[in-house]
């Protein structure tokens, strides 16, 4: 365990910019490095077992691999009131490298005009986010969109309550890093869905900035089809036009579904596609490691899947699946740019995560972020998902949301695909 526990009714000034908030809670907070560390049934206790990405089993399989290798550290907070464990968060450390991480691209005028005031003011705030440099402190998971890193017992704390003890958690980890000269300079606490928005608001008494990004693309009730016959049936003659054109494209391309071994001789490849992918992307905050894929099939082969598209042998696009017990996570995808528009790699691993998530009898299909409007037309819908970042400069943090803001997404058109809403 990082440090001693800490009884939030001890109320000192931690951070100049945020003085904590005065609390009669009595709740024990314990910080912990290692989710070994932490009884396996106290955890499981307060995470539902629906909460995939926060169980145990996933939570030590990303601890024992892609930590030892990368500079990502995970921590993990459990809040005791008696004798009862009434929440628990997971949170990690990540490094911010300016343009590695964001490449927010400027707007460029065309020939013979001129920027607006509003595309100058986001060019600027453009160069500034892709020359950051800092440590962050995330509370959540940065290889999943979604809300995977705060859960609570709604019946022991008000959401009052919950907040500011995971504001008081956040600052004693940072206050134990700062003692061993490894400073954090941000906090996110990250995609807060539509219900639970305006309980999260409550971090805004800590000096939180509210960030929008762009919406997490859902699939509602993929277990109402059948088959994937009957989810195309149920497509306008437009878009079931469409797809036929796409898997026309398609039609010299061998999709295999790859074993554990298969992953491994093929991880340098596949980790290139990956890249390619994500040197497209705005932000990345974090990057996995080549062995990330052939890992996760070997410690959870009933719950990942990776489809590998082959063109002559040649791997030229791949899609990774986590099959939750609610739901069906596209996770990273790779494909080879120059030979999409050809051969519609991305559009085929679209309709193909509608297909296995049909085959897996999956209530809903999250897609994730990015690529918002070819989603849709395949019936993926927005959820908007907002989270809240805090910088440790005061002066900086007074013009983050601002700056945040310049950077909201560009508009897109919803696409509307079946024949009617079901």
């Amino acid at each position: 365990m990082l440090s001693t526990v800490l009884n939030a009714t001890d109320c000192t000034k931690r951070w100049t910019i945020c003085p904590l908030i005065a609390s009669t809670y009595v709740t024990d907070i314990h910080i912990f490095e290692s989710i070994t560390e932490i009884p396996v049934l106290q955890w499981k206790s307060i995470v539902p077992a629906d909460c995939f990405f926060m169980s145990y089993d996933y939570l030590h399989n990303l601890e024992t691999s892609e930590t030892n290798r990368l500079e990502m550290k995970l921590r993990y907070a459990t809040f005791v009131k008696g004798n009862k464990t009434v929440a628990a968060a997971v949170f990690q450390i990540v490094h911010i490298n300016g343009s590695q991480n964001f490449r927010v691209r400027e707007i460029v005028a065309p020939q013979g005009q001129t920027l607006s005031v509003t595309q100058h003011a986001k060019n600027w705030a453009a160069k500034r986010v892709n020359n950051l440099h800092f440590t962050m402190l995330l509370c959540g998971n940065a290889y999943i969109t979604g809300e995977h890193g705060f859960v609570y017992n709604k019946t022991e704390l008000s959401n009052t309550e919950a907040f500011d003890l995971l504001d008081n958690a956040i600052r004693q980890i940072m206050d134990t890093e700062a003692q061993a000269n490894r400073p954090i300079h941000a906090v996110l606490v990250k995609d807060f869905e539509p219900q639970h928005l305006q309980s999260a608001r409550r971090l805004a008494c800590c000096s939180f900035n509210e960030v929008v990004a762009q919406p997490n693309m859902v699939l509602p009730h993929a277990n109402r089809w059948a088959n994937f016959d009957d989810y195309l049936s149920t497509l306008s003659a437009k878009y079931r036009t469409r797809a036929k054109s796409v898997f026309k494209k398609a039609k010299v391309l061998e999709r295999r579904v790859l074993s554990v071994e298969e992953i491994s001789e093929q991880q340098n490849e596949i980790y290139r596609l990956y890249r390619q992918v994500c040197e497209h992307s705005e932000v990345s905050i974090a990057y996995c490691t080549p062995q990330y894929f052939a890992e996760q099939k070997q410690k959870m082969p009933n719950e990942f899947q990776l489809i590998g598209y082959y063109l002559q042998d040649t791997l030229v696009g791949f899609i990774s699946l986590f099959n939750t017990p609610t739901y069906l996570e596209a996770h990273f995808v790779g494909y080879e740019y120059e030979l999409n528009k050809q051969y519609a790699i991305y559009n085929n691993i679209l309709y193909d995560i509608v297909r296995t998530g049909i085959e897996n009898k999956s209530p809903k299909i999250n897609f994730g972020r990015t690529a918002t409007e070819i989603k849709s037309t395949v019936g993926a819908e927005p959820i908007w998902q907002n989270s809240f970042m805090r910088h440790r400069t005061w002066w900086f943090n007074k013009i983050l949301g601002r700056l945040v803001d310049t950077l909201r997404p560009d508009d897109w058109i919803q696409r509307h695909p079946f024949k009617e809403e079901v």
